[in-house]
């Protein structure tokens, strides 16, 4: 994987983080932050677009990327997020 590549978690295409528009979700501790510059903790990467983010709560992604029940808020934030 090149420098700067990430994978999204949606439609587990390549992006660009210096050049695509997309949404960094974190988790720190028990909380998940959106777009945090310098998170502790894991995080993953989707397209900000109405399809990969759909694609995301729809199959509960999160769910299986941090092997844990994620709350049903934290995917309407990220609902709330979308661009197009």
């Amino acid at each position: 994987m090149k420098k700067g590549t990430r994978t999204c978690v949606g439609c587990k295409l390549k992006l660009n983080k210096f050049e695509d528009d997309y949404i960094k979700i974190s988790k720190t501790n028990e909380d998940f932050v959106f777009n945090s510059p310098n998170p502790s903790g894991k995080s993953c990467y989707v397209h900000n677009n109405k399809n990969c983010i759909n694609l995301v709560i729809k199959n509960k992604v999160l769910n299986k990327k941090y092997k844990q029940n994620v709350k049903e808020e934290v995917y309407n934030k990220l609902k709330n997020l979308r661009g197009n």
